[in-house]
């Protein structure tokens, strides 16, 4: 029964959306719904995500790989939920987003020869202030600015009618992902400090500032001061 209801999984992705679709198969191959499909069912299929994505300080990690495909048949073996299977979003570049044990989002991102860190990403409710944020506290202004819409974004990331205003600030070797979605989300509250989905950034500077200071970004997100200590 196992290896049965692991493939019809997989036929949907194991997104919750299709959960009606996934009874019915099981059903039909089955010819009944035992208790053990069902608790099989809702493990496969799990709490998506902390947040959604188009809620204030939700997040992702993108991790850049040099072959998405290689990178998604691994994880679809070890039964790791995905949005959809590997998209092209431009002319070879492929991207494929999936949740960890307690629903974070990550992306992986065909991009180098070994995996790295590529960026972090994450939602604000007004993407011009936060920018006037960043360049007036940290002196750092965006790389790139644009806009997303359409069935690509609402499939891979879940989010219906799902359209967003972005920003690419470099941070050192990585950037930051600024995303105004402008998609009829729902209020987010925010993840109380300490609980699954909480997180902060922490950013490198000079001895100057005081060790592990934190500050809140306009809506209320946390920002850690690293001071890194350099060679004498």
């Amino acid at each position: 029964m196992n290896n049965k209801i692991q493939t019809i999984l997989d036929k949907y992705n194991r997104q919750p959306s299709m959960l009606v679709s996934v009874l019915q198969d099981v059903q039909t191959e089955l010819n009944y719904l035992p208790k053990e499909a069902l608790v099989e069912v809702a493990a496969g299929t799990g709490e998506r995500s902390a947040l959604r994505a188009d809620e204030v300080g939700a997040c992702h990690v993108c991790v850049a790989v040099p072959d998405v495909q290689a990178a998604y048949e691994r994880i679809r073996a070890g039964h790791v939920p995905t949005s959809t299977p590997p998209v092209e979003l431009l002319p070879g570049l492929w991207s494929v987003y999936f949740t960890d044990p307690d629903g974070i989002r990550y992306q992986f991102l065909q991009r180098g020869d070994a995996p790295a860190l590529h960026h972090f990403a994450y939602s604000v409710s007004d993407l011009d202030r936060t920018l006037a944020w960043y360049d007036r506290v940290f002196g750092i202004a965006p790389a790139y600015r644009g806009e997303s819409s359409g069935d690509l974004v609402s499939r891979t990331l879940e989010v219906e009618a799902g359209a967003y205003r972005v920003a690419l600030v470099p941070v050192g070797g990585v950037q930051l992902e600024l995303m105004e979605w402008r998609s009829p989300g729902a209020a987010a509250d925010r993840v109380p400090a300490g609980a699954v989905g909480d997180w902060r950034l922490g950013l490198a500077c000079d001895a100057a500032a005081e060790p592990g200071q934190e500050l809140l970004d306009p809506d209320g997100l946390r920002i850690q001061l690293v001071v890194c200590p350099t060679p004498d």
